[in-house]
């Protein structure tokens, strides 16, 4: 095999769950849907569907800096209704290591609690 060849070999499936192509993780599932399944306790009828534009209130989920701030402040509202950081970056649209970054920005500027 040469090294033009390795990219057409990758294995790539049709999520189960949302129909993308993508990289397989696990149960036929692409790596967001399954962490949506697990973030919702592993459900027997597999993950939830992902969020609507509206449930998300940004424009498809898609995060700019501009919008940080807005996104630290809606990440302390829904942390105060004892939301956890998996749920919330589902919410948000971002990763779970995003809303790492938005606690530690809240910290610093001293909005957390």
């Amino acid at each position: 095999m040469t090294y033009m060849e390795w990219p057409s070999r990758r294995r790539r499936i049709v999520c189960v769950c949302c129909g993308r192509q993508g990289k397989p993780v696990t149960k036929g599932l692409r790596a967001s849907c399954w962490q949506r399944w697990v973030v919702a306790g592993c459900p027997d009828g597999g993950p939830p569907p992902p969020p609507t534009r509206e449930e998300i209130g940004r424009r498809g989920g898609l995060v700019r800096r501009d919008d940080r701030e807005a996104n630290i402040e809606d990440y302390l509202i829904l942390r105060s209704r004892g939301m956890r950081r998996g749920e919330i970056a589902a919410a948000l649209g971002v990763s779970i290591r995003t809303t790492e970054r938005y606690w530690q920005a809240a910290k610093q500027t001293g909005a957390a609690q």
